[in-house]
């Protein structure tokens, strides 16, 4: 929860010196998060949903990550930043699929 919140809003250090994300920055980031049926996956999409991202859900288990999406958008009210793609990233095809329905829906992926 909320330690993997900051974890996230913390994006590295140049130097001494660190760079935060505001909730203005991340608002239609395209964010792709792989793994996301589950576990810190489906929580950092969660997290990048509630700061305005755009969310694109994969996993090999489309039923997982179709879950975290219905609990997104019960929190949200809306699916209309919210992608699911079941993707295998063993599979260089599926890679290619993945990241070809991402931009031709909402462009590159940000984050």
């Amino acid at each position: 929860g909320i330690l993997i919140g900051e974890v996230l809003k913390f994006i590295g250090f140049l130097g001494q010196s660190r760079i935060w994300m505001t909730k203005e920055m991340m608002k239609n980031k395209v964010a792709l998060i792989t793994g996301s049926g589950r576990g810190i996956g489906a929580e950092t999409a969660r997290l990048l949903a509630h700061e305005g991202c755009r969310v694109v859900l994969t996993s090999r288990t489309e039923s997982e990550i179709k879950q975290v999406s219905d609990q997104i958008i019960k929190e949200h009210g809306s699916a209309e930043n919210i992608l699911v793609i079941r993707s295998d990233l063993e599979d260089p095809a599926s890679i290619t699929n993945l990241f070809s329905t991402i931009e031709k829906k909402w462009g590159p992926v940000e984050i």
